[in-house]
């Protein structure tokens, strides 16, 4: 996980996405980082233009991570953002409203403007 995370600051996406997989592939060994470890899959498949696969990944991360997490809905937002990048309007759209729904702040507004956008 560590690893994976100093090659995606350093913009070694490949490399990054490859040692997220080892990673996920024993995540029940040691799950504590298994969310963070698939929202850095994420970006760094974004990184490599590797949209709908990303926005799996982020998506992935969401059902992971507890709702009273910040995280949570700034993951949904992104699952959202990779999905409108993918062309996959209904899934973007879903990710959207679920934060416009329950966020806060302006990542909420955001959200709504974004899904209002799409429909």
């Amino acid at each position: 996980f560590f690893k994976a995370e100093c090659e995606l600051q350093q913009n070694n996406y490949k490399e990054a996405v490859d040692d997220y997989d080892a990673y996920l592939a024993r995540a029940t060994d040691y799950p504590v980082f298994e969310a963070s470890a698939l929202m850095g899959k994420a970006v760094a498949l974004e990184g490599l233009e590797n949209y709908l696969e990303a926005a799996r990944s982020m998506a992935a991360a969401v059902d992971k991570i507890d709702v009273k997490d910040p995280r949570h809905f700034q993951a949904a937002f992104s699952a959202g953002e990779f999905f409108q990048r993918a062309g996959h309007t209904p899934d973007a759209i879903k990710y959207f409203e679920m934060v416009a729904k329950d966020g806060s702040g302006d990542l909420k507004s955001r959200a709504a403007v974004n899904a209002a956008m799409l429909k």
